[in-house]
């Protein structure tokens, strides 16, 4: 037999996590690809993340944002050496979610800050290994891939 304590406590369990609303990422209905990314980007950069602990895209949950350590600009203008960047919103990995290894990340402005494109459903960032960057299953050097990412800025 359930006590009465239990019965309202159970009650008020129930109608706290009623209000509670989950969550879910949204998925994107299109990802922009490398051309339409960067002739939407405000910043293309060689970067790395200064913020320790980051999450991979495939664990949930993550820093608000990070602090990245700018390598190298492919394209766009920027005076600073590190920026801040959108990582996770909530348990959603729509900004950009990357190791201290180096990546090019494609970015938007947002203020002071920096962002994904597209709200995330673009491409974000691309893992530098060996000094070369796998677009779409080929390996490129970063001059390649930067004279590639300004060809289709300037279309």
């Amino acid at each position: 037999m359930i006590s009465h304590k239990t019965l309202i406590l159970l009650g008020t369990a129930a109608v706290l996590f009623s209000s509670v609303k989950a969550q879910a990422c949204e998925p994107c209905s299109k990802i922009l690809n490398l051309s339409e990314t960067s002739s939407l980007a405000d910043l293309v950069i060689v970067g790395k993340s200064l913020t320790k602990n980051v999450p991979p895209a495939q664990e949930p949950g993550g820093p608000d944002e990070i602090e990245v350590w700018i390598i190298r600009v492919i394209a766009g203008k920027e005076e600073r050496r590190t920026i801040t960047v959108n990582s996770w919103d909530a348990m959603c990995p729509y900004g950009i979610v990357v190791d201290s290894t180096p990546h090019v990340m494609l970015l938007k402005r947002d203020k002071e800050k920096y962002d994904s494109v597209n709200w995330g459903c673009a491409e974000k960032s691309y893992k530098i290994e060996k000094e070369t960057v796998n677009v779409d299953g080929k390996e490129m050097s970063i001059d390649a891939f930067a004279e590639l990412v300004n060809k289709y800025r300037t279309k």
